[in-house]
C-alpha cells in the first residue's frame, strides 16, 4: 500500500514537472518571468536619481483646487482643474497666468480628459469628455484659440502625448468605454493624429482581442424614472507611457512590449507567461519607464466589488534593471528626504519633456504637517519650511542618474 502511494506521489510530481510552461531560453529579447519569486528591497529613489523640489506659486489667481495631472516642458509646468482651467507655471514654479475656456462653444472645451503640450510651437491639445460633440481643441499659451480638430464618435483617448512637430500620439480606449452604439472595435488602437487636420495614423500594432479595464458593466435602476449607468474598472492601467520622446506600449493582449521612437516601431521585451495562457488575464501596467530602468506592476484584471483598486495596489512593484537585466521586487519606495511615506502610485497622464524624469507631487499641508514633526530632511526640508497649509503642491522631480 505504501508502495502505491509513494508511486502515485512520484507521478503526480512527474506530470506537475511536465505540465509546467518553462520561460523561453532562445529569446534575443529579454524575458519579463511573472512566476519568478524576486529578491526583495526597500528603494530610496535618491540612490538611483538627483532630486529637485519646485514650490508652485500660491497667488489668489494660482489657486489649484482640483489639479490632478502635470505635464512638464524644458521651460513650463501644466496642470489642469478638469472643470476648465489650465494653469500654467515657470519651471522654477513662478506662476505665469490661468486660462479658462470652459464652455460648449466652438472656440471653448468642456471636461478635458486629457491634455497635451507643444513647448516649440507654444501650443497646448485639450481633449474634451462630451460625447455630443467630440472634438481637440487647440490653443496658444497664453489661451487664444487656434482651431479644433474633429474626433470620430468611437474614438476616446484617455493616453496623450507630443510626439514631434507634426503628431500627436496617443491610444483609442473607446472599447474600455460605454459603447451605446455598439461600435465595432478598433483593431490598431494606437494613433499618430496629425495637430493641424486631425487625422488618424495607426501604428502597425494589429489586435485581436481587446483586453478591457472595465470589468463589469451594469444598469441601476434608481427610481421609476431613472436608470443610471455603472461601471467597474481598474482604472489606474496604462498602456501607453512616455521618457520624453521614446514612447512604451505594453498592449495588453500581446506577449511582446514595444517601444515607438523616431517612427520604428521596436520589440523592447518578451512577458512571459504567455497572457494567453492565463483565465484571468495578468497584466504588465507601466509605473515608469526611463533608459535604464522599467518600474512595473503585474496585476490580475478581476473584479473586486468592494474595493476595485485592490488587484493594482496589492500587485508587487518590479524594478527592471535594464542595464545589469537584473529584477527586484520593490517593497518600499521613499524619498530619503521624505521617509516616512511611500512615494509612488501611477499617475498614466503626467509627462516629463526631459527624459529620465519622473515626478511627483507632494501636498504643501502635508510637507508643513512633516515639517513641524521633525520627519523631513535636506532640500526638502528646507523648501517645507518656506510653505503656508494653503499652499499649491511642491513637485519633486527626480533625474534618473546615468
Amino acid at each position: 500500500m505504501k508502495k502505491n502511494i509513494l508511486f502515485l506521489f512520484l507521478m503526480l510530481t512527474l506530470s506537475a514537472c511536465i505540465n509546467q510552461p518553462k520561460a523561453p531560453t532562445d529569446s534575443t529579447l529579454p524575458v519579463l518571468d511573472l512566476t519568478k519569486d524576486y529578491p526583495k528591497m526597500e528603494l530610496d529613489i535618491n540612490d538611483i536619481a538627483e532630486a529637485e523640489y519646485i514650490p508652485l506659486e500660491t497667488t489668489d489667481e494660482s489657486v489649484i483646487a482640483m489639479g490632478v495631472y502635470f505635464t512638464i516642458s524644458d521651460e513650463y509646468i501644466f496642470t489642469y482643474d478638469p472643470y476648465g482651467t489650465v494653469y500654467i507655471f515657470d519651471r522654477k514654479g513662478k506662476f505665469i497666468r490661468a486660462i479658462n475656456n470652459y464652455g460648449q462653444g466652438p472656440e471653448e472645451h468642456y471636461l478635458i480628459l486629457t491634455l497635451a503640450i507643444d513647448s516649440q510651437k507654444k501650443e497646448y491639445y485639450i481633449y474634451q469628455s462630451l460625447r455630443q460633440s467630440k472634438k481637440m481643441q487647440v490653443y496658444d499659451f497664453s489661451g487664444k484659440w487656434q482651431r479644433s480638430l474633429n474626433v470620430p464618435k468611437e474614438i476616446s483617448y484617455d493616453e496623450l502625448f507630443n510626439y514631434n512637430e507634426q503628431y500627436l500620439i496617443g491610444i483609442n480606449s473607446f472599447a474600455d468605454k460605454f459603447n451605446p452604439e455598439n461600435l465595432p472595435m478598433d483593431t490598431t488602437p494606437y494613433h499618430l493624429i496629425d495637430k493641424y487636420t486631425g487625422e488618424r495614423h495607426p501604428l502597425p500594432i494589429s489586435i485581436k482581442k481587446w483586453i478591457s479595464k472595465t470589468l463589469e458593466r451594469k444598469k441601476v435602476k434608481i427610481d421609476k424614472n431613472t436608470l443610471m449607468k455603472e461601471t467597474t474598472s481598474i482604472h489606474r492601467l496604462p498602456r501607453l507611457w512616455a521618457n520624453g520622446y521614446d514612447f512604451f506600449i505594453s498592449e495588453f493582449s500581446k506577449d511582446t512590449l514595444y517601444r515607438y521612437k523616431n517612427d520604428q516601431l521596436t520589440p523592447f521585451a518578451i512577458r512571459y507567461p504567455s497572457i494567453d495562457s492565463y483565465e484571468t488575464p495578468v497584466v504588465i501596467s507601466p509605473v515608469f519607464y526611463t533608459d535604464n530602468y522599467f518600474f512595473f506592476k503585474p496585476v490580475e484584471m478581476k473584479l473586486v466589488k468592494d474595493n476595485p483598486m485592490e488587484p493594482y495596489d496589492k500587485a508587487p512593484l518590479l524594478m527592471w534593471n535594464r542595464k545589469s537585466n537584473e529584477i527586484r521586487h520593490i517593497t518600499y519606495i521613499y524619498d530619503g528626504n521624505r521617509p516616512n511615506r511611500s512615494l509612488w502610485t501611477n499617475m498614466q497622464k503626467e509627462w516629463s519633456e526631459t527624459p529620465n524624469c519622473i515626478f511627483k507631487k507632494f501636498p504643501a499641508s502635508q510637507l508643513c504637517e512633516e515639517y513641524e514633526a521633525g520627519k523631513l530632511k535636506g532640500k526638502l526640508k528646507d523648501v517645507a519650511s518656506r510653505l503656508k497649509e494653503d499652499d499649491n503642491d511642491v513637485i519633486a522631480i527626480y533625474k534618473l542618474k546615468e
